[in-house]
């Protein structure tokens, strides 16, 4: 038998829509790129620029004028600081009433009562003034004290090897009726201290080398001249005057190139090079 042929589809009319497809079929669109909006035109610079400009300018003129300013009122407190504080303990002052108490209301006591009060209110006035004025005292060194031995031993071992019998005379006189204890005591400890402290820290560093050396001499000359016959032996007494002031010159010169460490051991070792060591001798 033939085989029978396929009906044909019918053909769509002319005029009817075609069948929508199914949603699985439907083509999908790629997403849309965000749409960046374009940059605006930078704006041009306005005529208030060169005005910023000029007043930073202006600014930094000014800065280094107020930097002086508050430069000059610091140096200016600093000054004021520096004269209320010298005031508050002035040594001369101190000195002049030292002066006059020693020499009038102390001639009548004996002489080692006389020494040992009198150094023992100069060390005391001495460490006042140095806590008051806040005055600055290095830390000692073994280095600072040979220094000033090696100074009093450079200028004391060649006198007291060419004058022994005139120190050991001299020594005699200045303190005669004070035993060897109490010399010792008094030239080693009391002595060097007081006038340390005193002459060349808190005077030193008011008044300078000079009137501290003029001032140590003097009251040297006041205190140790006293048991000498000044009258009857004039040249020896100018001859020990002129040589304490000249020690003094030299104590008051180590605190000032070293420090008061060094003026305390040269001065230690040079009281018993010349007034304590000939007695032994």
């Amino acid at each position: 038998m033939p085989s029978e042929a396929p009906e044909p589809s019918p053909k769509p009319l002319s005029g009817s829509p075609s069948p929508e497809p199914p949603a699985w079929m439907k083509a999908i669109n790629p997403p849309e790129a965000e749409k960046v909006a374009p940059e605006s035109p930078a704006a041009p610079p306005t005529e208030s620029a060169p005005a910023d400009g000029a007043a930073s300018d202006d600014q930094a003129a000014q800065a280094p004028e107020e930097a002086l300013e508050a430069t000059e009122d610091f140096d200016e407190f600093d000054e004021a600081d520096e004269s209320e504080r010298l005031l508050t303990f002035d040594p001369l002052f101190i000195y002049g009433i030292a002066l006059v108490v020693t020499v009038l209301g102390l001639g009548g006591m004996p002489l080692e009562t006389r020494l040992t009060l009198v150094w023992t209110a100069l060390s005391g006035l001495g460490i006042l003034a140095l806590l008051v004025d806040e005055i600055d005292v290095p830390r000692p060194r073994v280095s600072d004290l040979a220094i000033g031995a090696g100074y009093a031993a450079l200028v004391g071992v060649p006198i007291l090897v060419i004058g022994n019998a005139q120190l050991r005379r001299i020594a005699a006189d200045l303190f005669s009726g004070v035993s060897g204890t109490s010399v010792f005591l008094l030239l080693i400890f009391a002595m060097p201290a007081a006038e340390t402290l005193f002459f060349r820290g808190a005077f030193q560093a008011s008044r300078g080398l000079l009137w501290s050396a003029l001032a140590g001499g003097v009251w040297s000359c006041l205190l140790l001249l006293a048991g000498l016959n000044v009258t009857a032996y004039p040249f020896v007494a100018l001859v020990i005057g002129a040589a304490l002031l000249a020690l003094n010159f030299l104590y008051s010169y180590l605190a000032a190139v070293y420090n008061l460490f060094s003026a305390w051991a040269c001065q230690i070792v040079m009281n018993a090079l010349l007034l304590w060591l000939p007695n032994l001798l």
